[in-house]
């Protein structure tokens, strides 16, 4: 893997098992061993993973919350970070006992610190099915076997469904809350938990304003993919120059009519954008790099966002009987793709 992982030292790191269908919960007396390598490598890849995910939603702390109230003894020296693990863990337990549909998963629970600042974070991890090899032996010899696997933990490569990093200095919290169950398609295990508020994360912001700039597009007439490809470009300026944006300061870079901005500008305080909105740079990366779009009858083109408006590249032309054509210029080849 070429990304540099992050430069984090972990200071501690505990695993508990919360199996809610049999409600048989195995609290760990001990904590993990962090003079492994394997054990390091695991966490620090979720954490690369997870720090520059989009999904994530920054809150605070509700008052009373007796999570912050854990936290706060622990940051004080009152209780030992596997104290503090158990009282995260017995939250887990205490109020998702008689949920009809969660089942089981591993909670991976571990502090650490970057530069002068110290952090906490909490991995929900789900029980992964899967396959792996045995060898036996037969009245033949050797022979290779197939075996079940009910419960491994998940690849570090794969982003969690559930995890929150808190920064034990200030208390804030940044989580990605999206477990679901048959049951209950938004049982908000972080929020409960940790009683904290709800906000929209980064991504979600991005794909309102998505929406806003086609909306308003459509309604002056305008070429959606055009106006999509000028907003990419916008939020990228702004996001590699200062790692956030103003929604409200985007219009003059994506409409030229100044009543399409005055539309633009209403429609999102109607959506209640927030005034700055930060996005990491590499996430925004897999967001606007690229521009998709579909026909009616099938076909699909994917650039780079900034070539749907720049005429050079790619034209767009509406016809008098309502028809598009779309000419991509300037090919040097084409390769078909298995």
């Amino acid at each position: 893997m070429s990304e540099k992982l992050p430069t984090v030292h972990l200071d501690h790191a505990i695993l508990h098992i919360l199996n809610f269908t049999t409600q048989l919960y195995m609290l760990s007396e001990e904590e993990l061993d962090l003079s492994s390598d394997r054990i390091q490598g695991y966490i620090r890849n979720l954490l690369f993973r997870c720090e520059e995910d989009a999904r994530l939603k920054a809150v605070r702390f509700e008052e009373g919350s007796e999570a912050a109230r854990a936290l706060q003894d622990h940051r004080e020296g009152k209780i030992a970070f596997i104290d503090l693990s158990d009282a995260l863990s017995k939250r887990f337990i205490d109020i998702f006992t008689a949920h009809p549909d969660l089942r089981s998963f591993d909670l991976l629970i571990c502090e650490y610190h970057s530069g002068q600042r110290s952090f906490l974070a909490l991995f929900v991890l789900e029980s992964v099915h899967a396959f792996s090899h045995r060898v036996g032996t037969g009245e033949k010899g050797i022979r290779n076997e197939i075996v079940e696997h009910q419960e491994i933990l998940p690849a570090p490569t794969h982003k969690p469904k559930c995890y929150c990093l808190i920064d034990l200095d200030t208390l804030s919290i940044r989580y990605v809350d999206e477990l679901r169950t048959s049951a209950d398609p938004r049982p908000q295990i972080l929020q409960k938990v940790l009683s904290c508020g709800e906000t929209r994360s980064s991504e979600e912001n991005v794909k309102i304003l998505k929406k806003v700039a086609v909306k308003v597009a459509e309604s002056s007439e305008e070429e959606p993919s055009v106006v999509l490809s000028r907003m990419k470009e916008a939020l990228q300026r702004s996001v590699y120059e200062k790692e956030s944006f103003s929604p409200v300061s985007l219009a003059e870079d994506i409409f030229e009519e100044e009543s399409s901005r005055k539309d633009f500008l209403e429609r999102v305080r109607e959506n209640s954008l927030p005034e700055k909105v930060e996005v990491p740079v590499q996430a925004l990366s897999r967001m606007a790099a690229r521009q998709k779009i579909r026909t009616d009858n099938g076909i699909e083109i994917s650039a780079p966002s900034e070539y749907f408006s720049d005429p050079n590249y790619v034209e767009i032309k509406h016809n008098p009987d309502g028809s598009i054509n779309i000419l991509l210029k300037q090919v040097g080849e084409i390769k078909s793709r298995l």
